[in-house]
């Protein structure tokens, strides 16, 4: 395919389907691994406020 080639519609919206179905799936198969680690992730995000924080405060 050339640069100056021009696609008819149809065909840019058959790109841009495939391009989105690809999209959600890596958005899915991310969303899937670190669901399978959210605890662990909890406490990477949390500990550096966890240690500033008083004895006796919690986070909720």
């Amino acid at each position: 395919m050339k640069e100056d080639e021009k696609l008819p519609f149809t065909i840019h919206l058959e790109e841009l389907r495939r391009r989105l179905i690809t999209s959600f799936v890596a958005i899915g198969i991310g969303f899937a691994g670190s669901y399978a680690f959210k605890e662990q992730l909890f406490e990477i995000l949390t500990a550096p406020l966890i240690s500033v924080m008083k004895p006796g405060e919690t986070l909720i």
